[in-house]
């Protein structure tokens, strides 16, 4: 499939949207979703499609996942679309049209050819992969008990567990996917133990894109993988309360491990049942807003617009201009120093107050418009997706001097491909994980003598 094959499918299936009754922008908005997907999937073990998946990510989560709940019978009784249909898809559709054209421009620009042909000849050693691996298995142990303000530091280090893999997948230990499987079976674990499965998924999916330009796919298997493994992502989504709620009650009396397996099996089996009983405000969880929800993370955007202008002022930039301060540690000179987890943010714009045990983010479309409105949206997305693609562009072009640094990609962009995010979330991470990741090869490069 090419890239026109991916635009005359995008557009049958917002013109069959549209031709049904739905709003244009909303047509044109799951064409755009068509699209992204697509050409993520095609790019697959051709280049590195990180902002790709960013870009697909936020589809599903802000067009998507609302769209379903817009036409759904079954509503959460606080995790709903706040505005109407035509109001909510002004903002996010064009936003994400202008997004996704930097991405884009910056993509083609990108020598991806180059770089994996000079990969193949970095001089890293497989036991030297190993002790990667080991490194970051070690201090996922020790996270727990290290003190808060190194806690940033050791959870990037952790993630060498999956970089070493990386590595290990260009040199020719035969032992490779011995060593995959180890690591990634001790994320599951570490997952199942805790009841928190989103670094799991997010690590699954940044491998993967790197797994593909080992074992050249073609498109429908690479489609195929992508679709077993949405599903399960859906399934997972539908039995997280449930098996969090059994784990948490019954703590070390239960086998997590046969109680997830179990839930995930009979979900299954029992997922697709049948609504008869008209439209319902649910009041506790079930399947269908289990999935829904949590695919949908436009309900939060919609929210922000429900609560602002008309309860709470827009915000004029403060809150992106105290967190670029605050991330340069620049407090001083900031209103308000942003903390971590962006709860702060999150009730100042959207008006609900979240609990000690919940983690929610207003996204970065969510804080764009609690500061600056729709039009104002529309450009901090053009040029948010701007200084992505630049940033992109420029990591790759320091590769020549750093032969693997893009093999560090999914460090570096952890936190910003998730679309439930903060801006300060973000732009902290990004900023910091760069210097981290730039020193740690500085000091293998002068320390072991290694072109890396």
């Amino acid at each position: 499939m090419n890239t026109w094959r991916s635009y005359l499918l995008a557009a049958i299936t917002a013109s069959v949207i549209y031709l049904k009754g739905d709003y244009y922008l909303t047509a044109l908005g799951l064409g755009l979703t068509v699209f992204v997907f697509l050409d993520f999937t095609e790019k697959l073990g051709k280049t590195i499609p990180i902002l790709e998946v960013m870009l697909l990510i936020a589809c599903l989560q802000w067009i998507l996942g609302p769209y379903i709940d817009y036409k759904s019978t079954y509503h959460h009784f606080k995790y709903y679309m706040y505005v109407n249909e035509d109001v909510y898809m002004d903002l996010v559709v064009p936003s994400l049209i202008l997004f996704s054209i930097p991405i884009y421009y910056f993509s083609k620009k990108i020598d991806y050819l180059a770089f994996l042909n000079r990969i193949q000849y970095i001089g890293i050693t497989p036991k030297f992969a190993i002790y990667m691996i080991v490194t970051g298995l070690v201090l996922n142990l020790l996270f727990p008990f290290v003190p808060a303000e190194l806690g940033f530091i050791v959870y990037l280090l952790s993630a060498m567990k999956f970089i070493g893999i990386i590595y290990l997948f260009f040199t020719n230990y035969k032992y490779k996917w011995v060593a995959f499987a180890g690591s990634f079976l001790a994320q599951l674990l570490a997952s199942v133990a805790g009841g928190m499965f989103h670094d799991l998924l997010l690590w699954g999916l940044l491998l993967f894109i790197y797994l593909c330009i080992f074992y050249k796919l073609s498109f429908i298997q690479k489609l195929t993988i992508l679709i077993v493994g949405f599903w399960a992502i859906f399934i997972l989504q539908t039995i997280k309360g449930e098996y969090r709620n059994i784990i948490w009650k019954e703590g070390e009396h239960v086998n997590k491990v046969q109680v997830f397996i179990d839930a995930f099996v009979n979900k299954s089996k029992t997922f697709f049942v049948p609504n008869t009983q008209g439209v319902q405000y649910l009041d506790e969880e079930s399947e269908a807003t289990a999935a829904s929800y949590r695919l949908n993370q436009g309900w939060i955007i919609s929210r922000i617009m429900f609560n602002i202008p008309d309860n709470t002022a827009f915000q004029n930039g403060a809150t992106i201009r105290d967190a670029i301060l605050t991330s340069l540690y620049l407090s001083a000179f900031a209103e308000n120093k942003v903390v971590g987890g962006g709860k702060e943010t999150y009730l100042k714009l959207s008006g609900f107050e979240l609990t000690s045990s919940t983690s929610m983010g207003v996204g970065i479309i969510g804080e764009a418009y609690g500061n600056f409105g729709v039009v104002g949206s529309y450009w901090f997305m053009l040029i948010w997706g701007f200084i992505l693609g630049l940033y992109l562009f420029l990591l790759f072009k320091k590769s020549n001097d750093y032969y693997t640094l893009p093999l560090w990609i999914p460090v570096l962009f952890l936190q910003v491909v998730k679309a439930e995010t903060d801006f300060y979330t973000v732009f902290n991470h990004l900023f910091k994980s760069t210097i981290l990741v730039l020193a740690v090869l500085y000091f293998i490069r002068k320390k072991y003598r290694l072109a890396i």
